[in-house]
Order: C-alpha cells, then sequence, then structure tokens
C-alpha cells in the first residue's frame, strides 16, 4: 500500500484499536448511549496510538 507519508504509515502498519462491542439495541439507542459509545470508540483509538489525546 503506498502513503502519502512512508514514515508515518509504516508507523501505523499492523496497530489495531481494542475491540468496541455494537449498541445491543439501536432501535432504542438513547443519546447517551450513542455518546458513550463514540467515547469508547475514541479511547480505543487513543490506545492504539491512532489518533492524538486530546
Amino acid at each position: 500500500m503506498g502513503y502519502l507519508n512512508e514514515g508515518a504509515g509504516k508507523a501505523r502498519e499492523g496497530k489495531q484499536a481494542a475491540a468496541v462491542a455494537d449498541i445491543a439495541s439501536p432501535g432504542t439507542a438513547t443519546a447517551a448511549d450513542c455518546a458513550n459509545k463514540i467515547n469508547a470508540l475514541l479511547a480505543a483509538l487513543r490506545a492504539a496510538g491512532l489518533i492524538k489525546s486530546s
């Protein structure tokens, strides 16, 4: 796979974020359920080093 920035691409290669479970009942999920899931996804991406901490 080609990268615009070879060094950055190589540094990320092979990294995976932790698994985050699906929302159990999407049809009845509250705004708080969605916000909590987004926060879990962001935390997993930060832990994997794929996004920067704020």
